[in-house]
C-alpha cells in the first residue's frame, strides 16, 4: 500500500508526505516539496521491491545506534573539549528526534531550533546529523537513506569586527594575573592563535634583528608543514618570562577574567583581530601582515582587518 498526502507546515509550505507499506518491511516514510519527486520515489521503491533489491531497511539501525557508532569511531579523535561538546549535543538530539527520523522530522527539528537557538548552533546540529548518517553509509556500508539530503542549513554572517577598547585593555590588565596579561600582550603583538601561543613545541631561532618561531601549519591550511613567524625582541622576552599552561586551564582562567571584568562579547581570538588590524594601521603591506598572521589569501585575511576610524583620520 502507498499513500501520498499533502501537508502544510507552520510557514504554509506544501510537503508531499509519502508512506509505503510492504510485506515483511517496516513502513517507509519520506517527504518532498513536489508531487513529481514523491511519485518518483514511490516508483523506485516498488520497482526495487519487485526485483528483490529493496535494501532500504535491511540494516534496521536506529538513530541512537548510528550516533553511538559515530561517537565511538569519529568524535573520539577530536580534542577533549570538542569531544565533550559533541557527546552533549548528540545526546540531546537522541532525545529530541524519533528512533527512525525521516526528512520531515529533521525539518521540524530545524525549525524548532531556530526559535530558541542561534543560527550557528542550528547549522552545527543539522551538520552533525548529516555527518552521522554519512559515516554510517560511507564507512560502515549500512543500507539506509540519509534524511538530511536536500535540507538547507540556515545561512548567517559569522564575521566578527570586535576589538577591545583601550578601557577594556586597562580592565584586563588590572584584573588578570601576570601570566594571563603576558599572554594577552603576546596575542596582540604576535597575532598568534591561542593554540599556537600555548604550544610547548615551539622552536625559537635567533637572527640579527629579532627571533623567528617555527610552528606546524594550522589545521585550516591544506599544506602540511611548518610556518615561520617573525617576532620582536620584546615579544621574545615575554615568551621567556611566561610559564606554560594547559589549554583547558587557560580557557577557565580566561572565562573567569571576562566574568570578573564584566566585558561583553569579547573572545581571546579577538585579540588576534586587534593585532592584525594594528599592523595595517601602522602601514604594513598585505604581504608583510600575511607573513606574520599565517594567512595564505587576502579573502581570509581581510576578515581580520577591522580598522578604527580614529586612526585613519590621523593620516589626513
Amino acid at each position: 500500500m502507498k499513500y501520498i498526502r499533502v501537508r502544510k507546515d507552520k510557514h504554509n509550505i506544501k510537503h508531499f508526505y509519502v508512506q509505503i507499506r510492504l510485506a515483511g518491511e517496516r513502513p517507509i516514510y519520506n517527504s518532498f516539496y513536489s508531487k513529481k519527486a514523491a511519485e518518483k520515489f514511490v516508483r523506485q521503491i516498488l520497482v526495487s521491491s519487485d526485483q528483490g533489491k529493496l535494501l532500504h531497511h535491511q540494516d534496521k539501525k536506529s538513530f541512537e545506534e548510528l550516533a553511538r557508532i559515530y561517537l565511538n569511531e569519529v568524535s573520539i579523535n577530536y580534542s577533549l573539549s570538542n569531544e565533550q561538546a559533541t557527546v552533549y549535543v548528540v545526546n540531546r538530539m537522541i532525545k529530541d528526534l524519533p528512533p527512525h527520523p525521516i526528512k520531515l522530522d529533521i525539518l521540524n527539528y530545524r525549525d524548532r531550533l531556530k526559535t530558541v537557538k542561534a543560527l550557528d548552533t542550528v547549522r552545527k546540529r543539522i551538520t552533525t546529523i548529516r555527518l552521522i548518517y554519512q559515516h554510517a553509509i560511507n564507512e560502515k556500508l549500512f543500507s539506509i537513506t540519509d534524511p538530511t539530503v536536500g535540507i538547507k542549513t540556515p545561512s548567517y554572517n559569522n564575521e566578527r569586527s570586535r576589538r577591545p577598547s583601550f578601557y577594556e585593555l586597562k580592565l584586563l590588565c588590572k584584573h588578570s594575573s601576570p601570566r594571563m596579561w603576558s599572554y594577552i600582550r603576546l596575542a596582540i603583538q604576535t597575532c598568534m592563535r591561542r593554540g599556537e601561543l600555548l604550544n610547548p613545541n615551539k622552536k625559537n631561532i635567533k637572527i640579527k634583528d629579532g627571533y623567528l618561531i617555527k610552528l606546524k601549519n594550522h589545521k585550516t591550511h591544506k599544506k602540511i608543514g611548518e610556518r615561520v613567524i617573525p617576532i620582536s625582541k620584546k615579544s621574545k622576552k615575554l615568551f621567556d618570562k611566561v610559564t606554560h599552561i594547559k589549554t583547558e586551564a587557560f580557557k577557565t582562567e580566561w572565562r573567569r577574567l571576562i566574568n570578573k571584568t564584566k566585558i561583553k562579547n569579547l573572545r581571546f581570538h579577538d585579540l588576534r583581530h586587534d593585532g592584525i588590524s594594528r599592523l595595517f594601521e601602522n602601514g604594513w603591506a598585505i604581504q608583510e601582515v600575511a607573513l606574520v598572521s599565517g594567512h595564505h589569501s587576502w579573502s581570509s585575511l581581510k576578515r581580520y582587518t577591522n580598522l578604527k576610524e580614529e586612526t585613519i583620520l590621523k593620516k589626513f
